[in-house]
């Protein structure tokens, strides 16, 4: 007994313990590597206002805060949002189902599926909503057999057909000759969703995406100390995020204000010119400003 365990800690079992979840803690696929925390960011269409800043651990998928948080920022603002534009990361059954409970139409990218060399692509698999059967590339009816406690329906193939079928390699290589295709209960949603992607109003919705929060990103990243965490802990960083946030509403307020004033006292003195108006601009900021301080 003793012998064993010396030789037990003198393995390496415990550093490949702690490795893998040092792994998992450091983030996911497609993400920087490390320990850090991840901005859920929501960005107005019109004027690129930040309406929504949440932060969670790295390893929270995108999907999981997004309609919990939507939901706020509709109680809170009393916003009726009647269209979104998400990344493809948001791209879920879940997410789709609830925009669609919400009569709020999803624009979200397009994510390549994975795929396996040599096999038949998903897409090649039909779909009838009819009888809820899929048809293989081969023409043979794949029926409904069960529910997974995950939401996926399985649709399971006749192995007494797929034992003697010609692409039966390119189909499946399961032991009992059975091929399975899933189709989540929400899959009619995100089907809508993918559709939408594809139209003059989804492609509009989605390119205006690019322009606000993306740049909204970009510019805390730059000119807010967004791509470190100036303190530790879940609370503090979400703080941070608040008061970049704040400070680039501000700015994004100030300048639509002067662009505002601008136009008006263009209009009012049009002889002044622009440069005259950018001057009168200036003049009542820094009128609002000193009453400001006056008051304080």
């Amino acid at each position: 007994m003793r012998s064993w365990r010396r030789r037990f800690a003198d393995s390496a079992i415990y550093q490949e313990i702690f490795d893998e979840i040092v792994l998992q803690a450091m983030g996911r696929d497609g993400k920087p590597k490390g320990f850090f925390h991840l901005d859920h960011r929501t960005v107005d269409a019109k004027h690129a206002v930040i309406t929504d800043t949440h932060v969670t651990p790295a390893n929270v998928h995108d999907s999981q805060p997004y309609l919990a948080r939507l939901d706020r920022q509709s109680e809170r603002f009393n916003l009726n949002p009647y269209a979104v534009g998400l990344d493809a990361g948001y791209f879920t059954p879940t997410v789709c189902k609830g925009l669609e409970d919400r009569s709020i139409a999803g624009v979200m990218g397009y994510r390549r599926p994975t795929h396996k060399d040599g096999y038949f692509y998903k897409r090649e698999y039909v779909y009838d909503a009819q009888s809820d059967t899929y048809t293989c590339p081969h023409h043979q009816e794949i029926p409904y057999k069960t529910t997974s406690r995950a939401g996926y329906r399985e649709y399971h193939s006749d192995p007494d057909l797929c034992t003697n079928c010609p692409g039966r390699n390119r189909c499946t290589q399961s032991a009992n000759r059975v091929k399975v295709v899933v189709r989540h209960v929400w899959e009619d949603a995100k089907e809508r969703v993918n559709a939408r992607r594809l139209t003059p109003a989804g492609k509009k919705i989605y390119a205006r995406r690019k322009e606000t929060v993306e740049r909204s990103f970009a510019d805390a990243k730059q000119l807010h100390g967004h791509r470190y965490a100036r303190l530790r802990g879940l609370k503090k960083v979400m703080e941070q995020c608040l008061l970049a946030a704040t400070a680039q509403n501000m700015k994004k307020m100030a300048l639509l204000l002067a662009q505002f004033l601008t136009f008006f006292y263009a209009l009012a003195a049009p002889r002044a010119g622009r440069i005259a108006a950018q001057i009168m601009v200036l003049h009542t900021f820094l009128t609002i400003s000193s009453n400001q301080h006056a008051s304080t």
